[in-house]
């Protein structure tokens, strides 16, 4: 009777475990995935050096394709939780709430732009130290980067600029 009883104990927790491993199996993967990343940039800082922009560029790859499909993103986002959140009041008062976070979406948007801008003047990034090649003459096509560039342009942080021009990174 005692082995029952320990046999059902053992068969619930291995049920309860692979529950809570169930539910919270995304957050387990983003940890192990963070864990993984601090230990490849620990064990690979001593290996490759600062200045070489290749293994840069293709470890940045992954990184800008997951930035450029969130900003892509966010604007949609906005857009459409105002929209469902309006749609959800009454008429009365989705008048003045409407207004209000128009105002309020307006005048934050206008704030980080002079903000942008005042910051921009003041840094004047890309100043010092920019090399940019003003001789006209045609660069080595990699293939590898240009599949990279192919990919890229795939995610665009931006559809309505996407619409008109392309992205091509070259180091």
């Amino acid at each position: 009777m005692a082995g029952d009883e320990s046999e059902g104990g053992k068969r619930s927790f291995a049920k309860s475990a692979k529950k809570v491993l169930r539910n919270n199996l995304l957050i387990i993967l983003m940890i192990l995935a963070v864990a993984i990343g601090v230990g490849l940039g620990l064990g690979l800082r001593d290996v490759w050096k600062p200045y070489d922009k290749r293994k840069i560029f293709f470890l940045k790859f992954p990184g800008d394709l997951l930035l450029n499909m969130l900003k892509m993103l966010i604007l949609p986002l906005i857009v459409s939780s105002l929209i469902s959140s309006l749609a959800s009041l009454d008429s009365r008062a989705s008048g003045k709430m409407g207004l209000r976070s128009v105002v309020y979406y307006l005048s934050t948007t206008f704030v980080a732009v002079i903000l942008g801008i005042i910051l921009v003047l003041a840094i004047e990034p890309g100043k010092k130290g920019s090399k940019i090649d003003k001789s006209g003459s045609a660069k080595k096509a990699d293939a590898m980067e240009s599949l990279m560039d192919l990919i890229r342009n795939c995610f665009p942080n931006n559809l309505v600029t996407a619409c008109f021009r392309k992205v091509c990174i070259r180091d």
